[in-house]
């Protein structure tokens, strides 16, 4: 089918670090824009939602800023990790006409204390060091939200769109011209980075100061460590909204004014937490939350965050494109998108199965409980993997941080693995980028959003299927109510940890799951899977090789 973008080169379009358009770009780009129809002119005329399931290899970040250059409407592309908006800005933002917009952590204060030696971002300055810059022209973070209102494109993340529209739902714009098109990469991870935004926490010394009710709620839970929030827990949370802000208003009185009080750690935890329980209160009493007692308070998160995804997340943008090499239907259906409002296509594999292929090496299955026949065979068969790969550099993902550091204490090579702490992911990923073979990355951390092309990663591991944690209540909620998301996420998870080797149509990367669980699992949940993935038992003796 002929597109708008058969004779154009993405140098036409200003983005001429590219030196021509794939066909599977141009055929996502018009599908995008002018739905079933395509070609040149919008013969059905796209739905508001525009969801597509586009593999590897398709070029999602220019197909994103083709979209919407071509749109001639405010875009921002939204990622869901701090390495793919790194690599979105390094590609595509000029900080004119694409702007690159983040957190306040992440601008240097340029007004910090000179007798500090260290360099402080706009958050600390302006929370620790009174800048009296601090939101206002020349204050580094303020200058980057101008910038990108003024922009006619934003690269972004989900929560800094989300916090910004949270609080004023025109936010990044310009009087007269309304972000137009809103383009969600990794749209698979769209609700819960919503839910992420919306949870709210309550101390306990918070709880007993202003609702004093919250301890006979939970004496009634009759020792449930969790429950959904009623009308009772909401008229608590009220009360803690009103003695926050009302203590607040106090401090204003006693500072003087808004902006001294402003400089007050104390005055922004009250507004902050006023902010959250009003969010609790306001969508509360719609059976869609849960309560949950943790070691010094009380968190409140949303069930199914796509309930609100209108107000916090699509906030009245005209046009939204979903992308995702994982992307299903039932990502849509999570999201609360009604199907009369969308459009949902999916691309065939783009490399070769030989180069990415995925084995099932049977070894018995894992659990939580697992014993330690079960967890010695696992240790047994990552030795024999990496004895046979590990000349080539290798992923692990471990799921827990704490399975990792077992595996290492375990395995006969744990002194070539590079694993990490929350927090610590950037800088273990430079230090094994940096690394000579035999070096291995095992970790929880690098299931998704992260690229490790060629010599990176000629292998991966997976020893258990990426089950969601069922001592956690929000997974316990969700199961409760739809019987099928717990095998959806867990699908989820486990084909975006397959794909991190494989980057390009010449790379190649293997990977071994020796979780016995994934036979019948890549069954039932088959659905839940873009029909591209697929998994092979391995049947014959020894290991596979690598593709090399």
């Amino acid at each position: 089918m002929a597109t708008f973008l058969d004779h154009a080169e993405p140098a036409d379009l200003g983005f001429p670090q590219f030196p021509a358009y794939r066909p599977v770009q141009t055929d996502l780009a018009a599908w995008a824009l002018y739905g079933p129809g395509g070609g040149l002119v919008p013969t059905l005329g796209p739905r508001r939602f525009m969801a597509a399931g586009a593999p590897a290899g398709c070029g999602k970040s220019l197909v994103a800023h083709t979209i919407g250059r071509m749109s001639g409407l405010k875009y921002v592309v939204l990622t869901a990790t701090k390495a793919l908006q790194d690599q979105q800005a390094g590609e595509f933002v000029d900080g004119t006409d694409v702007c690159d917009l983040r957190g306040k952590s992440n601008y240097t204060c340029v007004d910090w204390n000179p007798q500090r030696t260290n360099e402080i971002n706009c958050e600390q300055g302006t929370e620790e060091w009174d800048c009296p810059r601090a939101g206002k022209p020349g204050c580094t973070h303020f200058d980057a939200v101008q910038a990108a209102r003024r922009a006619r494109g934003v690269v972004t993340n989900y929560a800094c769109w989300i916090a910004h529209r949270m609080q004023n739902n025109r936010a990044l714009e310009m009087p007269g011209e309304p972000v137009g098109m809103l383009i969600c990469d990794e749209a698979h991870l769209a609700a819960d980075a919503l839910a992420r935004q919306l949870a709210a926490w309550v101390s306990n010394e918070d709880l007993h100061r202003w609702a004093p009710t919250a301890r006979e709620l939970i004496r009634r839970s009759r020792g449930e460590e969790w429950g959904r929030v009623n009308g009772a827990w909401v008229d608590a949370l009220e009360g803690v909204a009103i003695g926050a802000r009302a203590r607040a208003a106090d401090m204003e009185l006693e500072y003087g004014g808004v902006e001294k009080a402003k400089r007050d750690e104390r005055y922004r935890k009250l507004s902050r937490l006023g902010d959250a329980a009003d969010r609790v209160c306001q969508h509360g009493r719609d059976g869609n939350w849960i309560w949950r007692q943790t070691k010094a308070g009380v968190a409140f998160d949303c069930v199914w965050p796509g309930q609100y995804a209108e107000r916090y997340l699509w906030s009245g943008v005209q046009r939204i494109v979903l992308m995702s090499a994982t992307l299903v239907p039932k990502a849509l259906q999570l999201l609360r998108i009604p199907a009369g409002e969308s459009y949902f296509r999916e691309w065939p594999r783009q490399f070769p199965w030989r180069l990415s292929p995925v084995y099932w090496i049977p070894n018995g299955k894992l659990s939580h409980g697992s014993g330690d026949e079960e967890l010695n065979k696992c240790v047994s068969i990552g030795d024999r993997l990496f004895a046979a790969w590990g000349r080539h550099k290798g992923l692990v993902h471990s799921q827990s941080y704490k399975r990792a550091e077992w595996l290492q204490t375990r395995c006969e090579w744990g002194r070539h693995m590079f694993i990490n702490r929350p927090g610590e992911a950037t800088d273990n990923l430079a230090r094994f980028a940096a690394a000579h073979p035999p070096a291995v990355l095992v970790s929880p951390s690098y299931s998704t959003g992260t690229d490790l092309p060629n010599e990176l990663c000629r292998w991966i591991w997976i020893p258990k299927l990426p089950f969601p944690d069922r001592s956690d209540p929000l997974v316990l909620a969700r199961k409760q109510d739809d019987p099928e998301y717990y095998s959806y996420e867990t699908m989820q998870v486990f084909v975006q940890a397959c794909g991190r080797g494989a980057r390009h149509e010449t790379d190649w990367c293997t990977v071994a799951v020796t979780d016995d669980n994934v036979g019948n699992f890549r069954n039932y949940a088959r659905r839940f899977a873009p029909r591209s993935f697929r998994i092979e038992k391995w049947e014959r003796d020894g290991l596979p090789g690598l593709y090399e």
